[in-house]
């Protein structure tokens, strides 16, 4: 059985991509800055070095009421650079070895070693799994985001802290590649009252209405957005 999915695995560092729903805005009185990714950055090449690796998996449910397998998987990568993002294939197998099951994801692991949840759907219940990475896709220049519509989400926090919310749009070739943002907020003076660092990773072409919390001391107006590669 050939199941092959497009969905992302995110694992370790929390990553703002378009399958989670942002919200609309609605507070802020002033025209909010926008700042779109450096030049340098979007056509910087790929950082980092060695490869992707799935290590030990451990079955958790042979086949559940959906007829699928659950595992959870290990990704791990060597030294300290991010070795960036891969397509892995995970394949279930039954006592005599023989494959019942297969599946095909997207792996971006932002920190090395990292579990992460793996479910296949299956013919026939499975004791084992497996998994392999195959080359680098967020090859080229991966970084190549546009960000606009960056705003204040909420108006006066309640709590301390605000929401910046964005538009992310990738305009390069391949795979998008994993970058970190740092969301500045200014007051009406524009002074800086907060800011917050974060990692975005869009699996498509663009995410809508993304938001980030951040942290302010005053009354947030404007906000910027500047990214650079994930570096781990």
């Amino acid at each position: 059985m050939d199941s092959r999915k497009r969905s992302a695995l995110a694992v370790g560092l929390v990553l703002a991509i378009p399958l989670i729903a942002g919200l609309a805005w609605i507070g802020g009185r002033q025209q909010p800055r926008i700042r779109m990714a450096a030049p340098a950055a979007g056509d910087q090449e790929p950082g980092g070095s060695g490869s992707l690796s799935i290590g030990e998996i451990i079955v958790t449910d042979p086949l559940n009421g959906a007829s699928q397998v659950e595992a959870q998987a290990v990704a791990t990568w060597p030294g300290t650079e991010f070795p960036g993002i891969y397509s892995c294939s995970f394949v279930a197998r039954d006592r005599s070895g023989q494959e019942v099951g297969r599946y095909e994801d997207i792996v971006a692991s932002l920190s090395s070693p990292s579990s992460f949840p793996v479910k296949v759907e299956a013919s026939s219940p499975a004791s084992s799994m497996e998994g392999v990475c195959g080359p680098r896709l967020d090859t080229g220049t991966p970084y190549r985001y546009e960000l606009s519509n960056v705003r204040v989400v909420s108006g006066v926090p309640t709590d301390g802290a605000t929401r910046v919310g964005f538009d992310a749009n990738w305009v390069g070739g391949g795979q998008a590649g994993a970058v970190t943002c740092r969301a500045a907020v200014m007051n009406e003076a524009g002074a800086v009252v907060g800011s917050n660092e974060f990692n975005l990773f869009l699996l498509v072409g663009s995410g809508t209405d993304l938001t980030t919390n951040v942290d302010v001391e005053g009354v947030p107006a404007n906000a910027e957005l500047d990214c650079s590669p994930f570096a781990g």
